[in-house]
């Protein structure tokens, strides 16, 4: 398996339709020795990039790595998520899906939208559109970034726990609309609901 990382693989469509053509002839050529992953923007399951599937597929693309980071629509507007905005994201997922490409998906919980019920919103819509994969963690302001420094001058912060860490479960900042219990009660509820023995079977 390689990982082909690039934060958006059909950044430039023309130049990866040719490199996708040379991957298949290898791939045949030397009866595919690889299997192929990815990351890729939204926009690859839409009709203006979906020629590019079965490319990929031909050229032993299994997998894709989506950063979807919440189905909700004022949260992707507040996390300046303006390409997951232009698109049905389930009926993208499904486009990748048909195709023979598994999706996995990036989200976060804890933007200034979400409240204690987007943790279920989160997991009921991994789970809806059938991502195996879901990558959730808790959103994290990391060192210099203007997240961090605007949590920092609202007062927001909460230096005990700041760790910049992403995996970490404390919850290193004063959320808009939850406690840090809450949040953190959330965060634990989509791992038990996505990643529970049951939930992975």
């Amino acid at each position: 398996g390689v990982f082909t990382v690039d934060d958006n693989f059909v950044g430039n469509p023309e130049a990866i339709e040719t490199i996708l053509r040379v991957m298949i002839d290898f791939q045949r050529t030397h009866d595919y020795p690889f299997s192929f992953y990815t990351q890729a923007s939204l926009d690859l399951g839409s009709p203006k990039l979906a020629h590019l599937l079965p490319l990929m597929k031909a050229a032993g693309f299994s997998e894709v790595f989506l950063g979807i980071e919440n189905p909700d629509p004022a949260a992707l507007k507040g996390m300046n998520k303006k390409q997951n905005l232009k698109v049905d994201i389930a009926e993208t997922v499904a486009t990748m899906q048909r195709s023979g490409i598994e999706v996995m998906a990036g989200f976060i919980f804890g933007c200034d939208e979400d409240t204690i019920e987007t943790a279920d919103a989160i997991a009921s819509f991994a789970t809806q559109v059938a991502i195996p994969t879901a990558m959730t963690g808790m959103l994290t302001p990391v060192p210099h970034t203007p997240l961090a420094e605007r949590l920092r001058a609202e007062g927001r912060l909460r230096e005990a726990e700041f760790s910049g860490n992403n995996t970490d479960d404390e919850v290193q900042f004063v959320p808009q609309r939850m406690t840090a219990e809450e949040m953190q009660r959330g965060y634990y509820r989509i791992l038990e609901r996505l990643f529970s023995p049951g939930a992975m079977y």
